[in-house]
């Protein structure tokens, strides 16, 4: 069924991989970056790191498909649409993160702990070890802040996204970015407040000693952690940048080499579900919405951009796409002029060099 899994076996330190269809770039290098990525985070997280191990496979179907294990990660991919390297090192690297960072409690209490530290630290920690570049480290995190900020269920509490988590997948990304956000913010609040001194890093070496011990560390506890470090009420921005979803990250989030701006975009609540962009299929059209007006019709099958790719427009740019119906295709383009909304975005600073 996997062939020959010693050809195709590559190894960094503790990181294995099997690659049971070549992927299309240098598999060693990336190996390699995986390595050193899992290395500089047991040093951050003052764990060892064990034995951990990816494997690839194809299959004939639409779209990726994977899953998560301890200690290791299983992807399939259809080897019609290569896959995209740097897309497939931030998932794998998110993975990693997983294996230290977690709190006890129900899923919708500590979602958006264990999802948010995994987008928080599989970018930071590789900025910080020069892995990433600052380009693709801004892309990453530029992204990430219009899949929160500009998220046509933005409104939505955490509680109710939870409810959502599986059946919506614009919810689905809620607890993942909100908890992102919220921590890039804590490490901008703590840092300030220490003089530099300390950091987020220190309350989350603490969480994974205690964890290890076998102490039981929750939101609360976690808010505990943080007001030893940082003299407050942790609760409230909490409360605002995670559960209500009603703050934002505040001047200094991810240090002085980035400076923080708001601009207008696009909310992506263009008249038909979301979940058009997954299935290729129109559905839930809404009568006078952009995608109405522009033509489309319910159950028409359409190609068009990916959602993160779409969320990449901005305001009067148009969402273009190509719809087969009774047979016949044409090209259809949907305006972005509706619904906009401000989200931070972060740039190079302008003292950096």
């Amino acid at each position: 069924m996997c062939g020959d899994l010693a050809e195709r076996h590559h190894r960094d330190g503790q990181m294995s991989t099997w690659w049971l269809t070549p992927p299309g770039f240098d598999v060693q290098a990336f190996t390699n970056q995986l390595g050193r990525t899992y290395a500089v985070m047991a040093e951050a997280f003052d764990a060892p790191a064990h034995p951990y191990r990816v494997f690839l496979r194809t299959h004939p179907h639409r779209g990726l498909n994977a899953s998560a294990h301890p200690a290791s990660f299983v992807m399939a991919a259809n080897p019609d649409k290569p896959l995209e390297e740097s897309k497939l090192y931030e998932t794998v690297a998110h993975e990693l993160v997983h294996e230290w960072l977690r709190l006890d409690g129900r899923d919708h209490e500590i979602s958006w702990f264990v999802e948010g530290s995994a987008d928080y630290y599989s970018l930071v920690l590789p900025l910080r070890a020069g892995i990433l570049d600052d380009d693709a480290f801004l892309r990453a995190v530029n992204l990430e802040a219009r899949t929160c900020y500009a998220n046509p269920r933005r409104h939505l509490t955490l509680a109710e996204a939870q409810r959502l988590f599986f059946s919506d997948f614009l919810a689905h990304w809620l607890p993942y970015t909100r908890g992102m956000f919220y921590l890039a913010d804590l490490e901008a609040r703590v840092r300030d407040a220490t003089s530099g001194e300390r950091s987020l890093d220190d309350v989350v070496r603490d969480v994974v000693r205690r964890r290890r011990e076998g102490e039981r560390i929750g939101p609360e506890e976690w808010c505990d952690r943080v007001d030893d470090v940082l003299p407050g009420n942790e609760r409230d921005p909490l409360e605002a940048l995670v559960f209500t979803g009603v703050g934002r990250p505040g001047p200094g989030t991810f240090g002085p080499r980035f400076e923080i701006t708001e601009v207008e975009v696009p909310v992506l609540d263009i008249g038909f579900d979301p979940s058009t962009f997954i299935t290729g299929r129109v559905c839930g059209l809404v009568p006078g919405e952009p995608a109405d007006r522009a033509g489309l019709a319910e159950g028409d099958a359409i190609e068009l951009p990916s959602y993160p790719e779409a969320l990449a427009l901005d305001v009067d740019d148009h969402l273009d796409v190509r719809v087969t119906r009774e047979g016949q295709t044409r090209l259809l383009s949907i305006p972005l002029s509706g619904h906009t909304t401000r989200v931070p975005q972060w740039h190079q600073s302008r003292d950096a060099g």
